[in-house]
């Protein structure tokens, strides 16, 4: 079905004949926990209290950040090398002078740029070398403080994400978050790519509870910096949804749909074939919950559109 065939009229008939449905109010009670509390209908990021999601968060800003955590050198100015000529002290204690050290931080800017190169041509296992390069330089002088090194390993992991190598790519966007967190902090908005990008690597594997916590940082965090109107905040939404419905935990799963089609009649998010996709979920969830005469009139006004 088409509804961009059928005009904005054809859309907003399905919707109008499914807001008597919609009348049921989010609001949770005080006690309320899991999918749906944490899951956006909360303003601040937040820790969720499971002991999945606790594991899951430790592993993410304890044991990346751990093998990140050489000692940086002391105050001083060694230059700029676009990010990697960092403040530090010559050699940060390591032998090397002031003019080796901006040498090398030279050098990592060339070999990154040059591995950004070799990426757009295809030629992958070379950039992954000099990726590498680059970051032995930036980690061994300017560890938890250059602006570059999480964002070489968001890229060498859409690399391994590319090459079918998903424990590789799942440890470069471990190491691209726990540099986001020490550089900015761990409820920065910079981490929210690589979390949404981790938990598909989790999903993918059918690790459902990694997943659905890796989604849910990043959902809090594009809803607090983006806005839960945003396309971004919309899409991730929705997996939080799919992945209750993983978990079946159809209930937040209705939270999830239910709140996704409101936001969306109010400022017209989705595409029309993306709502019919997310109404006809929805229906399912419904019918999982034995809801059956509200899935009824959502389904024949769903035909009825179409």
């Amino acid at each position: 079905m088409n509804f961009k065939m059928l005009g904005i009229p054809g859309k907003l008939l399905v919707l109008t004949a499914f807001l008597p449905l919609l009348s049921i109010s989010l609001s949770l009670p005080a006690n309320a926990q899991g999918i749906a509390e944490y899951g956006g209908l909360m303003e601040m990021p937040r820790n969720i209290p499971t002991s999945h999601s606790q594991k899951t968060l430790n592993n993410l800003y304890g044991g990346a950040a751990r093998n990140l955590s050489r000692t940086a050198p002391s105050a001083g100015s060694v230059g700029s090398a676009g990010g990697a000529g960092q403040a530090g002290a010559a050699g940060g204690g390591t032998g090397e002078n002031l003019g080796q050290v901006m040498k090398l931080g030279q050098q990592a800017q060339i070999d990154l740029t040059q591995a950004r190169k070799l990426s757009s041509e295809k030629k992958f296992d070379q950039a992954i070398a000099l990726y590498r390069k680059s970051l032995a330089v930036r980690e061994k002088f300017w560890a938890g403080r250059d602006p570059l090194t999480p964002e070489i390993y968001k890229e060498m992991a859409e690399i391994y994400a590319g090459q079918s190598k998903p424990e590789d790519a799942e440890e470069a966007l471990k190491n691209s978050i726990a540099s986001y967190a020490k550089l900015h902090g761990p409820g920065s908005k910079h981490t929210s790519v690589p979390l949404k990008r981790l938990g598909d690597i989790y999903d993918k594997r059918g690790e459902h509870w990694k997943s659905h916590d890796a989604y849910l940082q990043s959902f809090m965090l594009t809803e607090r910096y983006e806005g839960e109107n945003s396309k971004p905040a919309m899409e991730l939404r929705l997996k939080m949804a799919r992945k209750a419905v993983d978990l079946e935990k159809y209930s937040k799963a209705a939270d999830f749909y239910k709140k996704a089609i409101e936001l969306d009649q109010e400022n017209d998010i989705l595409t029309a074939e993306e709502q019919v996709k997310v109404l006809t979920e929805y229906v399912s969830v419904l019918r999982k919950l034995k809801r059956d005469a509200e899935a009824d009139k959502l389904e024949s006004a769903i035909n009825a559109a179409s």
